[in-house]
């Protein structure tokens, strides 16, 4: 079975069962989803902001054991400072939000196509296979 990285929005959109999840059903059916520990992060917070309660918080962290979630390791390190030196394909000169960089790090380090809503914080990031149904 081949795995998928999940980016924090199509994990958020799978969990609550937003309707942008269909968009990604093809996407996921028969394939390992992943997170990678900024990912988890991400989540955690996004929780805490919202004033989750320890009930509702629980389930989520429950909800992390469905999932392999991919450490961070010194090939990841390494991918990451490469990232951080390089700049984007597409010419643009843009920079990533550190997490974009982890998250894409963990993808291109483990050959794992990342799936994410957010096509433009990631498009052109070499060695990196996206998979996005955003425009």
């Amino acid at each position: 079975m081949s795995a998928v990285l999940l980016d924090t929005n199509v994990f958020s959109y799978v969990l609550n069962r937003h309707e942008l999840a269909r968009l990604y059903d093809k996407h996921l059916d028969g394939r390992q989803q992943t997170l990678c520990f900024p990912v988890v992060a991400e989540l955690l917070q996004g929780a805490k902001l919202r004033g989750w309660g320890p009930t509702r918080l629980a389930k989520l962290e429950d909800t992390f054991r469905s999932v392999t979630i991919i450490p961070y390791d010194i090939g990841v390190c390494r991918t990451w400072a490469s990232l951080c030196e390089a700049k984007n394909d597409d010419g643009s000169g843009r920079t990533f939000e550190n997490n974009d960089r982890w998250i894409a790090a963990c993808a291109i380090h483990h050959g794992i196509p990342l799936v994410s809503h957010n096509r433009r914080h990631f498009v052109g990031i070499s060695g990196l296979t996206l998979i996005s149904e955003a425009p």
